[in-house]
């Protein structure tokens, strides 16, 4: 959940941080820094692809439960 939030506010952040009206930092200049990139755009792309990563893992995962309780009930 909080890769979405800062995936849909990174830029709302990155403003604000840049502003120095906050000193923490979000996902996004996370990857950037320890990934060594040269650009937000680059960090931006990873945390999007591992966002949408996850949203597959928890598709699979519900179906998976879903399946589940169908065959306990029949």
């Amino acid at each position: 959940m909080g890769l979405a939030n800062d995936v849909a506010s990174w830029e709302k952040e990155k403003r604000t941080y840049d502003t120095a009206k906050v000193l923490h930092v979000i996902a996004v200049q996370v990857i950037k820094e320890f990934s060594n990139l040269t650009s937000y755009e680059a960090a931006m792309k990873i945390a999007c692809a591992s966002q949408q990563q996850r949203e597959v893992y928890l598709d699979a995962e519900v179906d998976r439960l879903m399946k589940r309780l169908y065959l306990r009930r029949n």
